[in-house]
């Protein structure tokens, strides 16, 4: 081979191996393009999300879902327009349109407690004496986050008063106790929980901490 020989890569010299590379039909370069379209397209619905928060912030719900939707369309796979519209919705408009785009979100982001919790508060909300779903939401949001107080909270409420399952409330009220002492609405909730059984003993117990907290509480206030 002379001096001249352009060097090789494997069985192709380097301007061969690059004119395969860059040819409009490799399924490389195709990918690349498609990355590169895709990242253009994350960037704008990342504007426009922003924008959306903007509106949200003033109060123009309206503006806001329009721009979580605009961005929706120019990135289906954004999971945090999803995200920003769930809530918007869940807030001021529907509760069925806030589960659907938190389920959007989840299949995009299957390890977010956050979302989860979200949606179980939806369902609770939305789906009356019916508490399967809600639970089990905030149950995997605590299986993702064992440290997660407020699903602990939000699973105990639907134990104690929709499915008059107080052990399970008591339960769980307790762990909001133990991850949040000062946490009066739990002792609160896990004193009707023994009421409800007929502890009147420690329901007594719990509903006087709950108030001793309640009347701190007032105190630290400015």
């Amino acid at each position: 081979m002379s001096n001249d020989s352009p060097p090789t890569t494997g069985s192709l010299s380097v301007p061969r191996a690059r004119s395969l590379a860059l040819r409009p039909s490799n399924a490389l370069v195709t990918r690349g393009l498609r990355d590169i379209a895709q990242f253009g397209n994350r960037a704008r619905a990342e504007e426009l999300v922003i924008l959306g928060d903007a509106y949200r912030k003033k109060s123009d719900y309206d503006k806001a879902i329009w721009y979580y939707t605009r961005a929706i369309e120019v990135d289906p796979e954004y999971g945090i327009a999803y995200f920003q519209r769930g809530y918007t919705n869940a807030r001021w408009f529907s509760r069925r349109d806030a589960i659907a785009d938190y389920t959007e979100f989840i299949r995009l982001d299957p390890n977010d407690a956050e979302a989860y919790f979200n949606r179980g508060y939806n369902y609770e909300m939305w789906m009356g004496n019916d508490m399967s779903l809600a639970i089990a939401d905030y149950t995997e949001a605590i299986r993702l986050d064992p440290q997660m107080v407020h699903a602990y909270y939000r699973r105990a409420e639907a134990y104690r008063r929709k499915k008059g399952d107080y052990d399970r409330a008591i339960a769980d009220f307790t762990e909001v106790i133990r991850l949040d002492p000062k946490n009066s609405f739990a002792y609160h909730g896990r004193g009707l929980a023994y009421q409800k059984k007929g502890d009147l003993k420690k329901a007594q117990s719990d509903f006087a901490e709950a108030e001793r907290l309640w009347a701190e509480d007032e105190e630290m206030r400015p």
